[in-house]
C-alpha cells in the first residue's frame, strides 16, 4: 500500500509536465525541459524499483506458502502414524516418525551391517542379496533383546539408539532391520500389523524386497544354512511374503518379485527369514522407507 501511494505521488507532476512539453507548449526553457526529463527518468527508476520490490515480496509470500504446506503435510504424517498405532490409545513422548528413525547412512548402522555380512562362509558372496537379507535378520535375532516401551507410551527409537542399547520392542526391531538393509543396498519397508483381528495395529514388522520368487530365495537360504551347519526342524522350511504386484498401489514400485517379511520376534525359526505362521497377521499400513 505504501509503495502504491509513493508511486502516485512521485510520478504525477513529472508526467504532466512531460506531456505538456511533448504537446508543444510554448515558452518552456530548455533547462526546464531537461529538469522535467530528469524527473521523469527518476520516476521511471522508482517505478522499476517498486516493481522489483513487489516481485521479491510476492516470491517471499509464495515461499512461505510452500513452507506452510510442507509443515501441514508433516503434521498430517505424524498424526496418521501415531493414530494408526495400537488403536489410537498410546501417547508418545517423542515426536518422531518411522522415517525419521530409519538411518541407513548412519555410521554406526552401516558399520554394524557391513561387519555382520562380512562374516561370510566359504562359497557364499558377501554381497549376495539373500545372504545380506538372512544375515542381518539372524544377527538382530541374536544380538537385540526385546524390551517393552515405557508403560502407556509409544517410544520410537532411532536405529543407532537401538544398536547402542541392544534392546527395543517390535517397532525398534523393524526400524533397525530396515536401516541395516537399506545401508547394504537392499530395499526395505515397514508395516503396521494387526495380530488380533480387531482392525487396529498392535505390531510392526520389516519388509525386504527380493527380485526373484519365494522358491529361489528358499533355495539360496537352505544353502546358507547348510554351509553354517544350522539345522531346521522338518516342516518348518517356510517363508511368508507379499507379491510385489499386490503392493504396487501402496509402494509405487516393482511389478515383479516379492516383499519378504523380516520379523525375528514372530519367527518360528530364528535362522530363517519369513518363517512366520502367526494368524492373523494382516497389514494395516505400509511405510516405504527406501529410495
Amino acid at each position: 500500500m505504501k509503495a502504491a501511494a509513493y508511486y502516485r505521488t512521485v510520478i504525477t507532476l513529472p508526467v504532466l509536465l512531460a506531456i505538456s512539453l511533448l504537446a508543444g507548449c510554448p515558452g518552456v526553457p530548455s533547462e526546464r525541459y531537461d529538469k522535467v526529463q530528469a524527473e521523469l527518468a527518476e520516476a521511471q527508476s522508482v517505478i522499476a524499483n517498486l516493481k522489483e520490490e513487489l516481485r521479491t515480496e510476492q516470491a517471499e509470500v509464495t515461499e512461505t506458502q510452500i513452507q506452510l504446506q510442507e509443515m501441514k503435510a508433516r503434521i498430517a504424517e505424524i498424526e496418521k502414524e501415531f493414530d494408526l498405532y495400537r488403536g489410537h490409545t498410546l501417547k508418545s513422548p517423542n515426536i518422531r516418525t518411522v522415517k525419521d528413525c530409519v538411518l541407513p547412512l548412519n555410521v554406526k548402522v552401516r558399520d554394524a551391517a557391513v561387519s555382520a555380512v562380512a562374516d561370510v562362509p566359504s562359497g557364499i558372496s558377501a554381497d549376495s542379496a539373500v545372504w545380506k537379507t538372512w544375515r542381518v535378520h539372524y544377527w538382530i535375532s541374536e544380538n537385540i533383546a526385546y524390551v517393552s516401551d515405557p508403560n502407556g507410551y509409544e517410544y520410537l527409537a532411532y536405529a543407532d539408539e537401538t544398536l547402542e542399547t541392544r534392546g527395543g520392542d517390535c517397532d525398534d526391531f523393524s526400524i533397525l532391520l530396515a536401516s541395516m538393509y537399506e545401508s547394504l543396498g537392499l530395499d526395505a519397508a515397514v508395516s503396521y500389523i494387526d495380530t488380533d483381528h480387531d482392525g487396529q495395529s498392535d505390531h510392526m514388522t520389516c519388509l525386504v524386497y527380493w527380485a526373484g520368487d519365494a522358491d529361489s530365495f528358499l533355495d539360496e537360504e537352505k544353502t546358507i544354512l547348510k554351509r553354517l551347519r544350522i539345522k531346521v526342524p522338518d516342516g518348518q522350511v517356510v517363508i511368508r511374503f507379499f507379491d510385489a504386484t499386490n503392493l504396487y498401489s501402496e509402494l509405487g514400485k516393482y511389478h515383479h518379485g516379492i516383499w519378504i517379511i523380516a520379523d525375528p520376534l514372530m519367527a518360528d525359526v530364528s535362522g530363517m527369514v519369513g518363517s512366520i505362521t502367526e494368524e492373523p497377521y494382516e497389514t494395516i499400513e505400509i511405510i516405504d522407507v527406501g529410495e
